[in-house]
């Protein structure tokens, strides 16, 4: 952790820091984290879904009522807007034990 502090510390770690925190606050960025959660969330839903299926189909009843057929189509973006970044200025970060 000591060195981790040093180099965060040191010019060029401030210097990276910078473009890290630049390409976060980036929309494309954004943008492209909240597709591929919703691609992720679509895949898990249609998992749970078939595992559903399976389930109902070794005890022999039909699947839940609320339940799709069909696999649901991948989630749009989400409607909550993203946090605000961490502000990583001055000396507010964990301290190393």
């Amino acid at each position: 952790m000591n060195k981790l502090t040093q180099i965060a510390k040191s010019d060029k770690g401030k210097e990276l820091i910078g473009k890290a925190q630049a390409i976060a606050n980036d929309p494309k960025t954004r943008e492209k984290i909240e597709d591929a959660r919703g691609k992720i969330e679509g895949q898990i839903d249609a998992a749970k879904h078939k595992l559903a299926e399976k389930r109902a189909e070794k005890e022999g009843s039909a699947p839940a009522a609320d339940a799709p057929a069909t696999a649901p189509p991948p989630a749009g973006p989400a409607t909550t807007p993203p946090a605000p970044p961490p502000s990583y200025s001055g000396d507010d970060g964990p301290k190393a034990a």
